[in-house]
């Protein structure tokens, strides 16, 4: 059997824990969904799981083949716990989703073009888009999973994403002739 959901909310976990927690992720591929979120109820008896929380769990994440889902609302992350994820995120090509959804989220947290959320929901949607396919051996890649990657990001308007896998891969370029 296997876990595929994990809640860790109002637990009062602190951050040596997240060392911890960190490890099994690294050897966990199963686990589609991690679940932080302190909601009002559970943060005032709780420990709030903030920056140094998420970055003892990246390293984890950098290894991790199979979560899809963080779960991160209502934790007390800022800019610099992004910046963590972020560098997490260059070599993750699975997690497709980071829900945050802090209050006062626009002033803890900077969300314009370059920022580092900005940079976080760009690798998120190259993972949507199957980045993980830049993996994998040219002899064990068909072209109809190249073509299908990149119908799907002219489909999405996404100039942005198809030059990240053009640029990755640009041998893809002699397909289209």
């Amino acid at each position: 059997k296997t876990l595929r959901n994990l809640c860790i909310t109002g637990c009062n976990l602190g951050v040596k824990a997240f060392i911890h927690i960190s490890r099994g992720l690294a050897q966990n591929n199963t686990l589609h969904r991690i679940d932080l979120n302190c909601s009002e109820q559970t943060a005032e008896y709780s420990e709030q799981v903030g920056n140094e929380h998420v970055r003892m769990l990246c390293p984890g994440l950098v290894a991790n083949r199979g979560l899809q889902v963080l779960d991160l609302k209502g934790t007390q992350i800022t800019n610099s716990g992004l910046r963590a994820i972020e560098l997490a995120l260059r070599t993750n090509y699975h997690l497709r989703s980071i829900k945050l959804n802090q209050p006062f989220f626009e002033e803890y947290i900077e969300t314009g073009t370059g920022s580092t959320w900005w940079k976080i929901c760009c690798w998120m949607h190259l993972n949507e888009l199957n980045r993980q396919i830049l993996l994998l051996p040219d002899e064990d890649v068909d072209t109809s999973k190249w073509h299908e990657v990149l119908t799907n990001c002219h489909e999405t308007g996404d100039t942005n994403a198809i030059f990240y896998f053009l640029r990755s891969k640009p041998e893809l370029c002699e397909m289209f002739y």
